[in-house]
């Protein structure tokens, strides 16, 4: 008894600087003496305990609590087989479990604890290096917009239940018919527009009244006989049925200086040959830049009909919702795109064809595609935005990056060929029917031959494919006058 005493004073005299090693040492002593049949513990025993803590102690000789607790592993069941000649196998026990950290982390573990540049390291490391293989993933994606979170919302995630869905989809058709609306609306506006007087209309049209409303509405001046009812009436289509008095000065508005009657097509190409070379180059410049915008637009569309197929190939989804987004790919690319292409021509031909004019109308003219985009960033909750960027992204395929850049191409060239030449005619039939539509109908030409196994069938699948949508295209577009009440002017009989 008196030896355990003086082995119990002698380890803490030696440990007396780590109260917290000598409380782990205290309760593994009681612990084990409530366990085992003999009462005491020899000073021989304790004493080994002690030459093992000196053994595990860091080199630098400043005993730290959180070292011992962790380097002293010892199994309570352990002691009870400890004797007199044990200490060897006590301290290879130890050897064996004690845990010694990593090489790359020596220099950071004998830092002070309040280094705060070693915590600077250690967590740059942290934040940069797993995060690596994520940013190179996310680098080969496409940027979200309100088009594809409708998609994955609607095929792929649960969130928000089927009333997300729908209100999504809504959304999505809303925008296209927003933006088709607009466009249309400034294509139609660049020639017929709202008016209260001749001077609001372009040159070659004059501002025809409307008895019941007593708005006016821009209309041509057209057939040389016109000069000769002026004294009274005007003749259009070989009678004289506009009443001077309630549109005055109409005579006015339909002739030049000289006195000479002036009709609306030779107006048009007055404007184009007063277009002087540095202008021609702002055209160019405008088309170009039009085109990638335009691209953008299709392009989105085109990755929203890459996972709707995918998705489709994968999962079940039944066939109204892959209906619903085909149908709004399909619009976009041939009920809003061509528009916007018109509306760069019909701004230059009709309004004017200075370089300042036509930088501003095309920028914005720009506008108009980046809506979707703007209402995903800003419009979308911020938590559906997260998942949807998360997760709804799209990741191309090598088929279908090449298909991507075939269309870009497409777009690239056909769209400012398109502009030159429309601007180049000067018609507004030739803009209206042929050059607006037809970049968008080789876009589905070539998308449908590349995604074909068979070229030929392709081809034709194409060809019918864009037709249909010079069709969608064209009755959109004359639909226009009949929403907007436009084709209600009518000429005023008159009164006899």
């Amino acid at each position: 008894m008196r030896n355990s005493r003086r082995g119990l004073a002698a380890g803490v005299n030696f440990i007396w600087d780590s109260p917290m090693t000598l409380l782990l040492s205290l309760w593994n002593i009681t612990s084990h003496r409530r366990r085992l049949s003999k009462p005491e513990f020899n000073s021989i025993q304790i004493g080994s305990l002690v030459w093992i803590w000196m053994r595990s102690a860091p080199d630098a000789g400043t005993w730290r609590c959180t070292d011992a607790a962790r380097r002293l592993t010892i199994n309570p069941e352990d002691i009870g087989s400890l004797n007199c000649n044990s200490a060897t196998r006590i301290a290879s026990m130890a050897a064996v479990q004690k845990v010694s950290p990593a090489a790359e982390d020596t220099k950071e573990a004998e830092a002070p604890l309040l280094d705060l540049e070693a915590v600077e390291r250690r967590v740059r490391r942290l934040e940069t290096e797993p995060d690596q293989a994520t940013l190179h993933e996310l680098a080969k994606r496409d940027p979200n917009s309100l088009h594809q979170a409708t998609v994955y919302y609607a095929l792929v995630s649960d969130t928000g239940g089927p009333r997300l869905k729908y209100k999504l989809l809504a959304a999505s058709y809303a925008i296209v018919a927003l933006q088709a609306f607009v466009a249309i609306g400034i294509f139609w506006g660049s020639s017929f527009r709202t008016c209260n007087y001749h001077d609001d209309c372009v040159r070659g049209m004059w501002c025809k009244r409307d008895k019941t409303t007593g708005g006016g509405f821009c209309d041509k001046c057209k057939g040389g006989d016109n000069r000769e009812c002026c004294g009274n009436s005007t003749r259009i289509g070989g009678e004289c049925r506009i009443d001077v008095d309630v549109n005055p000065g109409m005579c006015d508005a339909c002739t030049n200086d000289g006195g000479e009657f002036i009709n609306y097509r030779p107006v048009l190409r007055d404007n184009i040959n007063a277009m002087m070379p540095h202008d021609w180059a702002a055209l160019l410049l405008a088309a170009v830049v039009v085109s990638y915008g335009v691209f953008g637009e299709i392009r989105d569309a085109t990755l929203c009909r890459f996972a709707l197929q995918r998705i489709c190939d994968e999962r079940e989804v039944g066939r109204a919702w892959p209906w619903a987004l085909h149908t709004l790919n399909y619009l976009r690319l041939f009920a809003l795109a061509p528009y916007i292409i018109g509306c760069v021509m019909g701004l230059v031909v009709v309004e004017t064809g200075n370089s300042i004019a036509i930088c501003l109308n095309a920028v914005a003219i720009l506008f108009l595609v980046e809506l979707d985009n703007l209402a995903f960033t800003h419009a979308l909750d911020e938590s559906l935005r997260i998942e949807a960027e998360q997760h709804g992204r799209i990741l191309l395929t090598k088929n279908e990056a090449r298909i991507v850049d075939a269309i870009k191409t497409v777009c690239v060239f056909s769209i400012p060929m398109a502009i030159l030449g429309g601007v180049g005619s000067s018609d507004p039939w030739v803009i209206v029917g042929v050059c607006a539509p037809f970049p968008c109908m080789v876009v589905a030409l070539v998308q449908s031959v590349h995604e074909a196994k068979d070229r030929w069938r392709g081809f034709a699948w194409g060809f019918a494919r864009g037709l249909f949508g010079w069709i969608v295209y064209y009755y959109v577009f004359f639909s226009f006058p009949v929403i907007t009440g436009v084709s209600n002017y009518e000429h005023d009989e008159k009164a006899s």
